[in-house]
């Protein structure tokens, strides 16, 4: 068995998730496990929104989030192949946006991030 877990840095753009694939590729004859983290900053990227919800900059939250969404979906189109794809992609997406919104909302509100609404987002 293979386990291979890639994130952070490895996906930064659209060769390096096309390297990422042929890596997996490479071991297509052996049992795989992958693990696929956070692109680039977009952790760091979260968790700045979310202290920014805290501080009561619920817009500029959202916007943080929103660039960081454009970039995703930038990539995500470079990437896949077909139209469906590109169709659930951008469907799951919006759903993950509006969860994402929702939660900076409440943070912004109650003036509380906790670690379980920090990783939530």
């Amino acid at each position: 068995m293979n386990v291979f877990k890639f994130g952070g840095s490895i996906l930064n753009n659209s060769n390096d998730i096309d390297a990422l694939c042929n890596i997996v590729a490479s071991a297509q004859n052996h049992e795989l496990v992958i693990v696929v983290s956070a692109l680039g900053s977009s952790t760091r990227s979260f968790d700045a929104a979310s202290l920014q919800a805290r501080d009561g900059d619920f817009s500029g939250a959202v916007r943080a989030v929103e660039s960081l969404r454009e970039y995703i979906i930038a990539l995500a189109d470079s990437v896949l192949r077909s139209a469906t794809s590109r169709q659930r992609f951008h469907a799951e997406d919006l759903r993950l946006f509006e969860i994402a919104c929702s939660l900076l909302r409440g943070i912004s509100i109650t003036r509380q991030r906790t670690v379980r609404s920090g990783n939530a987002i």
